[in-house]
């Protein structure tokens, strides 16, 4: 039922502890795709381990290109009705994929998302994720303006994507999971959520991550989103554009 996509790159200290709470799941059909973005480090062969252990957990090597294109390769080789993806320096709750599915199934809905623990060592953060509303207009400020904006808490149907046309921007790795939530609604796609935190997300491993660090790069793939956000925001939303124009100044600064 489920496709958890998981970009894989020099996460080797915490490969294992999100493996070990996906094996955990008290939902059984479910198939994890460990997708090695040319790491450099021993997280190719701890994936090898790891899928020699479980058979739902599939390997894939393929050169470093990046999270956004790495996300996409794994959209293109999943197989479940629904996808979700998940960090390498994360973990979930015994039940994260099996509430979700059961609220996407009872509610139909094409999307479904929920709640967020940031742990931050001995401090941990309650982050509640639910929307003001669930009209277009509403989710899609909320997902710039209020919301954690990653892919690791929405559970979404596969099949809006193939029907629509919708991928992440190749070589895109700033603001790429917003341009596809984006697409997600334009699309059409209705929402819903479960009042409940299930995810883990560690604010404190591989902190030199590339959506942690700032660099002249990270500035010109700033813009490039911002170019991306302006085509596909409809009339209306100049304030997300502003703000996020703020954001890489202030990066830039």
């Amino acid at each position: 039922e489920i496709s958890v996509i998981v970009a894989v790159y020099n996460a080797q200290k915490t490969l294992v502890r999100l493996a070990d709470s996906l094996k955990a799941q008290t939902m059984p059909d479910f198939e994890v795709l460990l997708i090695d973005d040319g790491s450099t480090d021993a997280s190719g062969s701890i994936c090898d381990r790891i899928a020699e252990s479980d058979a739902r957990f599939k390997v894939f090597h393929k050169a470093n290109e990046g999270i956004g294109t790495t996300r996409q390769f794994g959209l293109e080789h999943a197989s479940g009705e629904y996808t979700i993806h998940a960090d390498s320096d994360d973990w979930v709750e015994p039940d994260y994929l099996e509430l979700l599915y059961k609220e996407a199934v009872s509610s139909g809905a094409d999307m479904v998302i929920c709640d967020l623990l940031l742990e931050k060592g001995k401090k941990v953060i309650y982050r509640n994720e639910k929307p003001r509303a669930f009209d277009r207009e509403t989710l899609i400020d909320d997902m710039f303006c209020r919301l954690q904006n990653g892919p690791c808490n929405k559970l979404v149907r596969r099949s809006l994507y193939t029907d629509n046309n919708i991928s992440y921007p190749q070589g895109l790795n700033y603001g790429e999971d917003q341009l596809v939530n984006l697409k997600l609604l334009m699309a059409g796609a209705s929402v819903s959520y479960v009042p409940k935190a299930l995810y883990h997300y560690d604010c404190i491993s591989n902190l030199d991550s590339a959506s942690r660090g700032v660099s002249p790069q990270k500035i010109l793939q700033g813009e490039r989103f911002v170019s991306e956000l302006r085509e596909l925001l409809p009339q209306g939303y100049d304030n997300i554009i502003d703000n996020q124009l703020l954001i890489i100044a202030y990066l830039a600064i």
